[in-house]
């Protein structure tokens, strides 16, 4: 049987792995590929999760302890485990702390108690911190990817019972310990329907704990046995007719229920014999019967449960596809209007651009011509150090005269020069702030073609701005301001002219012929800006159209194509989905064989 078996994961395997390309193909969401991807893991390793759980003081925390046979988990008399403990195979013992916040310690095993227990306020309140804590711990029975969960107790409080409860949809299997002083109780009853509601268990496994507890001579223990079993199945039997449960759910439950298997034992004396090595002890426990039931009950049910998993994951899978189809149909329906919309975008934005170059450089058009006016105040320093230089004159004559007007001149040409140059750049900063909020505007406007296009090097115009740039520092630069009195008297005698009426005049003439020569400058600069600008949106604009279209025809072809995949893939899955029923019912007969 097992050679049938081996056949079925294979078959079941390929079946995955077809699916898993189809889904690729058709880009549908990646958790369903990531769900395929979990089966094929499952029917490779077969990971099977068991649970205990059930009410407070049901003994669960000693039963672990017992089936590792080692205290690992903190037990006590009274209720004290305050987080889920997965205990998994390692090859040595250890523990892993998962927190809330994403963050994992590793501790020793005998750190845990401080950890995983409310006994203490400082314990409870580091419990709720923490999401899960790992044991990992050489056992026989997690050796073969299996993983047996410690949940806090039912009815202890109410957050302890809600982080039991949640974790019901993470677990293949429970086991239910009942207390054999007071065996099932109405809570317990009413937790064994919500087991066998929940769609992910698939078996449950029951057993009496606290057996020492119980005189051997008021009880025979097969009678015992059988009276909770029987008392399990009348019932959940009637609980669930009560709650009208679907046909499947009382199939279920007659599955799980009907040839019901029940052992009773004692923790504290299987983990004190295991301790001594105490043979008796160990057998008064009737642990080993039960551990044996346990391991081959899990080890009989990993398969059929990868298998369960496994085809009720593609009955999933198949039974989205539509709804599947039509997300993927209007996220490629939506790539063509977003394609549409940016080739508006960058249409409006070409069309309005003149009206933005010319926005932006008017918007201070007032400081720019306030910069520029401002220059005639070096008339007055002009005239005042001629007058200042020509006050030092004690003889008149033309020599004396000359000589003063010359060393002025080139102390004026001098700092003129410097107050020219502080000029010229600050009117090449104004364009340069000018340039980068047209820069900010541009990234603005085309910010949603950007994202699409993923193509800011080519829709941006960084290289045309650092030219418009650059044309603005060398005009700027190239203007040039000319004073050059003494050459205004050639050929006269200055001792009879009136030097400081010449002066005001020269001084009037030099500063409104700069001034005049910065206006033209900044007209230039706006032609230029201008002719560049429009030759940008112009490359833009063909360069957006072409893109576009490229894109629209790849969208186009795409589409047609995911369409015509849709329609072979559909019935494939379709087939798959069959196929892999009649695996699993070609397993469920040769269970029954």
């Amino acid at each position: 049987m097992a050679a049938e078996y081996r056949s079925i994961e294979y078959r079941l395997h390929e079946y995955l792995v077809q699916m898993q390309e189809m889904l690729s193909i058709l880009e549908f969401e990646r958790s369903i590929l990531d769900c395929i991807q979990d089966c094929k893991e499952l029917i490779k390793n077969k990971q099977y999760t068991v649970a205990v759980m059930g009410e407070f003081k049901r003994g669960k925390s000693s039963l672990i302890n017992a089936l590792l046979g080692a205290k690992i988990l903190p037990a006590d008399a009274t209720p004290t485990t305050a987080t889920i403990n997965r205990i998994t195979y390692g090859p040595e013992p250890g523990a892993v702390i998962a927190f809330r916040d994403g963050t994992s310690r590793e501790i020793s095993i005998g750190e845990l108690e401080d950890y995983v227990t409310k006994k203490t306020a400082d314990g409870e309140a580091l419990a709720l911190q923490i999401k899960e804590a790992t044991i990992y711990f050489p056992t026989v029975i997690c050796q073969n990817h299996i993983d047996i969960i410690d949940t806090p107790g039912l009815n202890d409080d109410p957050r302890m019972t809600r982080i039991t409860i949640e974790m019901i949809e993470n677990v293949d299997a429970v086991i239910v310990p009942i207390h054999a002083r007071a065996p099932f109780s109405e809570t317990e009853k009413k937790f064994v329907c919500q087991l066998i509601e929940s769609e992910s268990i698939q078996n449950l496994v029951f057993v009496v704990t606290f057996l020492d507890q119980l005189d051997e001579d008021d009880y025979e223990y097969e009678t015992f046995m059988d009276y909770i079993r029987r008392r399990i199945q009348s019932e959940v039997f009637a609980e669930l007719e009560r709650r009208s449960s679907p046909e499947s759910v009382m199939e279920k439950a007659h599955r799980l229920l009907d040839h019901l298997q029940i052992n009773g034992i004692s923790s504290a004396q299987a983990l004190e014999s295991f301790v001594t090595n105490n043979r008796e002890l160990r057998r008064k426990s009737r642990f080993e019967p039960f551990s044996d039931t346990l391991l081959g009950v899990v080890t009989a049910k990993q398969l059929e449960n990868a298998l369960r998993k496994t085809v009720t994951t593609l009955g999933v899978v198949a039974e989205r596809f539509d709804e599947q189809n039509q997300t993927r149909r209007k996220a490629l329906e939506d790539g063509f209007q977003a394609l549409e919309a940016c080739r508006k975008t960058v249409e409006q934005y070409c069309q309005d651009a003149p009206q933005l170059l010319e926005t932006t450089l008017s918007k201070d058009s007032d400081t720019l011509q306030a910069m520029i006016n401002s220059f005639n105040a070096n008339k007055n320093y002009i005239v005042e150090e001629f007058i200042k230089g020509l006050s030092q004159v004690r003889e008149n004559k033309h020599e004396v005269i000359l000589a003063v007007l010359e060393d002025t001149a080139q102390r004026v040409k001098d700092e003129m020069h410097r107050r020219c140059l502080e000029r010229e750049t600050a009117l090449t900063e104004f364009f340069r702030t000018a340039l980068l909020s047209l820069q900010e505007q541009e990234r603005s406007s085309l910010q949603s073609v950007s994202r699409l296009l993923g193509e800011e090097e080519q829709i941006g115009f960084d290289q045309t701005a650092e030219s418009m740039g650059r044309f603005t520092d060398i005009i700027f630069h190239n203007a040039v301001f000319s004073c050059d009195v003494p050459n205004l008297f050639k050929g006269q005698d200055l001792a009879r002219c009136n030097v400081i009426e010449t002066v005001i005049r020269a001084a009037d003439v030099s500063v409104a012929s700069y001034i005049g020569e910065l206006r033209e400058i900044v007209a230039t600069v706006g032609r230029n800006w201008s002719d560049q600008f429009c030759a940008h949106t112009s490359a833009l604009s063909v360069w957006a159209t072409e893109e576009l279209d490229r894109r629209h025809e790849s969208q186009d072809l795409r589409y047609k194509a995911y369409l015509r995949n849709y329609q072979t893939f559909y019935q494939s899955a379709q087939d798959i989905l069959k196929n892999s029923k009649s695996l699993w019912e070609e397993f469920e007969s040769g269970e029954r064989l």
